[in-house]
């Protein structure tokens, strides 16, 4: 607490100036909603999990597949032990790294399987493949070295994936793909992978949320959150920083045909400042309605564009509502706010955002490309966002069993993260500023006032 306090203790005054703010968020007042806002549940207790219970098959690496799979008489592959499962078991996969299953991977077929670590990242495990599996639940492995994604799922219903160490991937860390229903991607830790570290596609209902999202080394030349083909999902508390990768045909974020998706609470960068993340939000053959509200997008976001960036632009119409957020480039920029033009904005809506770009606090916009003197509620003002500086990419270091940094779990290091990059104190001028109903939480699970903070930070 008393870091946290120090932190907040460095906030000043109130700086800067209300620019072209009015209304009150009454309906009708162009607040940027569609109706009662989505709102995900509160960081709880995401990195504990419910004991062992009914059916069991266990896995070691001492044991041997011609074993029962009991406690006593475990397993060798988790493969072997999948077959032995009936649907509603649990396999328990104890310590050690699991380089012998069948194709190098694991795959999930059945109904209501949990396949659970017995000791919290311990197992490690190169590939989990869900194929038309319902019900899976994943929790608390290291999956890391694979040649293509690491966690693969493909028509797959109800699919959990939980508290996980993600990394070291050729393509995808998390690729949810092909009429995928119902998914949560909790409170994992995923960075260093070739493709997207989080790559959703052709889906419905995935709520991608409380997970840290970065890279230790340089990626790939996708965004690094590629959203594409998904239908009535969100994106929510995550933590995206320290991106490596050349993205100048997308943005951090990249939206390709989305309809009632939700991006909030999110705090995104900074990057490296040699890392070309086009923008914070990019378009990849855009089409349909997302919202995106209530995150912190801290720069830098270099290449083009700072803000909103344009692959191929629009595919068909789109609304992409940018509201409520906090865009903040921590030293001067010279970069557009966006490549969008004003008459031609694929999509994208401003409203009542607040913009700081130091030291007039203007982004550069021309007369014909969109930006702030387009959010006709915009605030001009230092959001005096207090950071600690430049973070260690928080590495999994399996010898002493924590990330570099100190932090055990990822729950933990998540908490560490929000607060070093991104706190916004009590007298920032973002405080209470909002128009619209907010989520009822923050990034930190917060309540929110009627009257919220912008971004995702709440005091």
């Amino acid at each position: 607490m008393a870091g946290v306090a120090a932190l907040l203790a460095l906030g000043c005054g109130r700086l800067g100036f209300d620019a072209r703010a009015s209304g009150d968020g009454s309906p009708g007042d162009g607040d940027g909603s569609d109706g009662p806002p989505l709102d995900a549940a509160p960081p709880g207790a995401a990195c504990m999990h419910a004991p062992v219970t009914g059916p069991a098959i266990y896995v070691s690496p001492s044991g041997t597949d011609s074993n029962a799979g009991t406690s006593a008489s475990p397993v060798a592959t988790v493969t072997r032990a999948h077959a032995l499962a009936a649907n509603n078991s649990t396999i328990v996969v104890r310590a050690g790294t699991y380089a012998n299953e069948p194709g190098n991977e694991i795959s999930i077929d059945k109904t209501n399987i949990r396949l659970i670590s017995e000791q919290p990242y311990a197992a490690r495990v190169p590939r989990i493949s869900c194929d038309a599996c319902n019900g899976l639940t994943v929790e608390q492995f290291e999956i890391t070295g694979s040649s293509v994604s690491c966690m693969q799922v493909s028509f797959g219903l109800n699919v959990t994936i939980r508290d996980n160490i993600i990394h070291g991937c050729a393509q995808a860390g998390v690729r949810i793909a092909g009429d995928v229903t119902g998914t949560l991607v909790e409170s994992n830790v995923i960075y260093d992978s070739v493709n997207a570290l989080v790559h959703v596609n052709q889906n419905s209902n995935v709520n991608v949320r409380d997970n840290v999202i970065f890279e230790s080394t340089p990626g790939g030349t996708f965004p690094m959150i590629w959203l594409e083909g998904i239908v009535s999902s969100t994106f929510s508390g995550n933590v995206v920083f320290n991106g490596r990768r050349d993205t100048m045909q997308y943005g951090n974020v990249a939206l390709g045909d989305v309809s009632n998706v939700v991006i909030e609470n999110n705090l995104f960068g900074p990057h490296q400042a040699a890392a070309t993340i086009d923008g914070a939000i990019g378009l990849d053959d855009s089409s349909g309605t997302a919202s995106i509200r209530f995150n912190t997008f801290r720069g830098p976001f270099n290449g083009v564009a700072f803000g909103t960036s344009r692959k191929g632009g629009l595919m068909g119409g789109a609304t992409f509502t940018i509201t409520h957020n906090i865009f903040v480039s921590p030293t001067n920029t010279t970069q557009l706010f966006s490549d969008s033009t004003s008459a031609s904005p694929d999509g994208f809506v401003l409203d009542r955002n607040l913009y700081w770009n130091p030291p007039s606090g203007a982004f550069v916009e021309t007369a014909s490309s969109l930006g702030p003197g387009d959010d006709t509620r915009a605030l001009v003002m230092d959001p005096a966002v207090v950071a600690a500086g430049a973070q260690t990419p928080p590495v999994w270091m399996p010898g002493s069993q924590m990330f570099a940094g100190g932090s055990t779990n990822a729950c933990d290091l998540r908490t560490r993260l929000i607060t070093a990059l991104a706190v916004v104190p009590s007298s920032s001028p973002a405080v209470g500023r909002s128009l619209a109903p907010p989520p009822a939480f923050d990034i930190r699970g917060n309540a929110r006032p009627a009257a919220a903070t912008l971004g995702a930070f709440e005091p």
